[in-house]
């Protein structure tokens, strides 16, 4: 018996340490809290979490708009995730996910800046069933397309 439960937390450790930890703010590194600070000053209601990478990530609303914004643990920003209107969905990247995915019902959209690789946005689409997360250049380059957010985001 010893045997399958040691075999069983072997498998089921992992996997859970692969998720997101909530933490409280004062958990977060100084110049995490700083770097955040320093954009959204007056932001009062803040979600922490950090990513198994050892990044933080901020959740919160802001003049009504739903943002994530990712930190190294050092302070150095690394990307913002807004919540868009499908309505606004650059001409480009619309174009795109209406010929490629002509048949599929566009339920939410991200507008994400990053340090990294610039302007890009991410779009929910769906058919009956079947959902998927489309990640866009601003050109309309698709750049990755994966199960709906829920179960595997970016």
């Amino acid at each position: 018996m010893k045997k399958y439960i040691l075999i069983l937390l072997c498998i089921v450790l992992p996997v859970i340490s692969l998720n997101a930890q909530k933490i409280a703010d004062n958990k977060v590194p100084a110049p995490v809290m700083k770097s955040f600070k320093d954009k959204y000053p007056k932001m009062a209601h803040a979600d922490w979490n950090m990513e198994s990478n050892g990044d933080y990530a901020v959740q919160f609303t802001a003049a009504g708009i739903q943002t994530k914004m990712t930190f190294e643990k050092n302070g150095t920003w690394i990307e913002t995730e807004k919540s868009i209107p499908v309505a606004s969905i650059p001409a480009s990247p619309k174009a795109t996910l209406d010929k490629e995915y002509a048949e599929y019902t566009i339920e939410s959209a991200d507008k994400i800046n990053s340090a990294k690789n610039g302007e890009s946005y991410s779009a929910k689409v769906k058919k009956g069933d079947t959902s998927y997360l489309v990640k866009l250049d601003a050109k309309g380059t698709i750049l990755s397309k994966s199960t709906d957010e829920k179960t595997a985001h970016k």
